[in-house]
């Protein structure tokens, strides 16, 4: 499935920035820094549960296509 690859490969570049981003200020430290790693944290995280949910659409699409299409041949065979 073209889709998932295409998600997956999304969802690295997304979180390869996001990590870039917490490297870019070196000796940045305190509760900024603090609140900014826990955001990106949760950024992920809602990344990862989007991953999951669109994954499940793509195989629920694949599923409703193949009885889709079992449906018409049986319908032209009876």
């Amino acid at each position: 499935m073209t889709g998932i690859n295409l998600r997956q490969g999304s969802l690295t570049i997304a979180a390869t920035a996001l990590m870039e981003l917490m490297k870019q200020t070196p000796g940045w430290d305190g509760p900024a820094k603090t609140e900014f790693d826990r955001q990106i944290n949760e950024i992920l995280g809602r990344l990862e549960e989007a991953a999951i949910r669109i994954d499940f659409v793509h195989y629920a699409e694949a599923l409703a296509e193949t009885a889709l299409k079992e449906a018409a041949v049986v319908a032209v065979v009876l």
